[in-house]
């Protein structure tokens, strides 16, 4: 459906969610879909999937059950509405934050905004780092396997495309490099939750020290063009808008 909300109403794990208690909208978002899905959005976050009803979801968004059943019919759609929402507002964020930044071209400062803007977004930090809570059941219908090639498909032809305008070394080979990077940024996310707060390391110092190690090794000594390398950088972020859309209107899987 395509529903975008602000989020900023709800506080993730410290939202109020007592039985019969109703997330009240921003004035702009009175329509019942955005209500359904600030609900939703809520309760998945701080229940899961497995745990959240559409009944629940219904009386947290102060609407009738038939009027949740008139724009979702499964628990499974609204969650992958969800899904598409938070990831529009993410997608949103990367490309704010690398248009205002004078180094945005730089793989570098992709590499650094994306891992940033997710750590920002505590709904897909929590589906990132704690998927068996907020998945639940519905994690066993995933082709995960699918999932990462594709990301790492798209991974490798970014950095290729990235060679193309002098903004990585020509010498790299990308696939290796795109597996390196996406394994330092799930280990990143993970290794700061198993470690519960205990081991005191400022996710942005290392973060720093990513990035320098990335810039010492990526980038040329002569800057390529970084408009250019910003320009693919949202060419990037279009291509996966579109498989947003896609996984957002799939109705291939059903934990139902």
């Amino acid at each position: 459906m395509g529903i975008h909300y602000d989020r900023k109403a709800l506080s993730g794990h410290n939202a109020h969610l007592s039985k019969g208690a109703c997330i009240v909208p921003d004035a702009s978002l009175q329509e019942p879909e955005a209500r359904i899905l600030q609900a939703a959005r809520a309760l998945l976050l701080h229940y899961g999937f497995d745990k959240t009803t559409l009944s629940n979801i219904a009386d947290e968004a102060g609407v009738a059950r038939s009027t949740l059943y008139k724009h979702w019919k499964r628990k499974d759609d609204i969650f992958r509405a969800v899904l598409a929402a938070e990831s529009r507002i993410y997608i949103a964020d990367v490309a704010r934050r690398i248009q205002d930044d004078p180094q945005g071209g730089t793989f570098t400062s992709v590499f650094r905004h994306l891992f940033l803007a997710l750590r920002d977004n505590d709904f897909l930090y929590a589906l990132y780092t704690n998927e068996n809570l907020i998945l639940g059941k519905y994690l066993a219908l995933l082709d995960l396997k699918s999932m990462y090639t594709r990301r790492m498909d798209l991974m490798s032809h970014f950095l290729t495309m990235m060679q193309q305008v002098g903004t990585v070394r020509q010498d790299v080979d990308v696939q290796t490099v795109g597996f390196v990077m996406s394994s330092i940024q799930y280990g990143m996310y993970r290794m700061n939750e198993l470690m519960g707060g205990e081991y005191p390391i400022s996710m942005d110092k290392s973060m720093d020290i990513v990035t320098e190690m990335i810039e010492r090794y990526l980038e040329p000594e002569t800057p390529g063009d970084l408009d250019a390398g910003k320009a693919i950088m949202m060419s990037f972020m279009d291509n996966v808008l579109s498989i947003v859309d896609e996984i957002e209107s799939s109705d291939a899987l059903s934990a139902d």
